[in-house]
């Protein structure tokens, strides 16, 4: 603690951390420098722990459509960068990301046979690459929020523009 025992100081610290174990029922908050290494897939399976909780419809409680969605968008995500540090993920990777969407360069070649075979497109379309890509931004900003990750990172990503239509290779 700051300070020396006793002082202003040291009791405004303890009951600030006492206030964090309320808040937090019972667990100190982590500490922003043990955070540096959190990898993508740390960050997905933390960001649908939350989801599956947020996600449901209000009468109900039954999980709503949006936890498809997400997952179909964190499949690509995933499979490229699992294991890539979130901190790390910059507009480049997303870019990159978003053209292995729309020419479907992500899949194995045993599930473009079976696209193939099923008459099906390998790669998005623009809209759905687009969606996909703001469900992405989402889950960055969701990390920010959560203090799992600097705000650079979801700010950076932001600067990443939708495609528009007849400018890409996107059907």
């Amino acid at each position: 603690l700051p300070g020396k025992y006793g002082s202003k100081e040291s009791k405004q610290e303890y009951e600030a951390i006492l206030a964090h174990l309320r808040v937090a029922e019972g667990e100190l908050p982590e500490d922003p420098a043990l955070r540096v290494g959190l990898t993508i897939g740390e960050l997905v399976d933390k960001f649908m722990d939350h989801a599956e909780g947020y996600y449901v419809h209000p009468g109900t409680k039954e999980p709503t459509g949006e936890l498809a969605v997400l997952r179909a968008a964190f499949r690509a995500l995933l499979r490229l960068h699992f294991r890539t540090p979130a901190a790390t993920f910059g507009p480049l990777a997303l870019k990159a990301l978003r053209k292995a969407l729309i020419t479907g360069a992500w899949h194995t070649p045993e599930e473009k046979a079976q696209l193939v075979k099923d008459n099906r497109p390998i790669g998005l379309a623009r809209k759905t690459a687009n969606h996909y890509v703001g469900r992405i931004k989402l889950l960055f900003t969701w990390g920010v929020s959560e203090e799992l990750i600097p705000a650079a990172i979801a700010d950076a990503l932001k600067s990443v523009a939708g495609l528009t239509r007849g400018k890409s290779e996107a059907r």
